[in-house]
């Protein structure tokens, strides 16, 4: 019985050791590496944004849009712009109330 329960151990003892020795195993590559990696992926994205805010005693809406390019999931190249106008707003230079105050960035 004791060499039973020997073998039994040694079995098991020689499985896991071959399972270790396979999970050991690594390629060795000697390739240049870059920031971004191998496979670069390409995407992007565009969005619009409008709202309402106060310019003075104005109230105003204002609206945008931004983008950019997206680079393997980390990296983003891109644009955006907002601007806002007022409702009509008594002029500086006379007192008619066509004029709008306006901006933008």
């Amino acid at each position: 019985m004791n060499k039973k329960l020997h073998a039994l151990a040694l079995s098991v003892l020689f499985t896991f050791l071959v399972n270790m020795s396979f999970g050991q195993e690594k390629e060795s590559k000697s390739e240049f590496k870059t920031i971004l990696g191998d496979d670069i992926e390409h995407g992007g994205y565009g969005a619009f944004s409008v709202g309402y805010t106060k310019v003075g005693e104005y109230n105003a809406f204002s609206g945008g849009g931004r983008g950019a390019w997206l680079i393997n999931h980390s990296i983003g190249v891109g644009i955006a712009g907002s601007g806002f106008i007022t409702e009509q707003a008594p002029s500086v230079f006379n007192n008619d109330n066509n004029s709008f105050i306006t901006g933008g960035y």
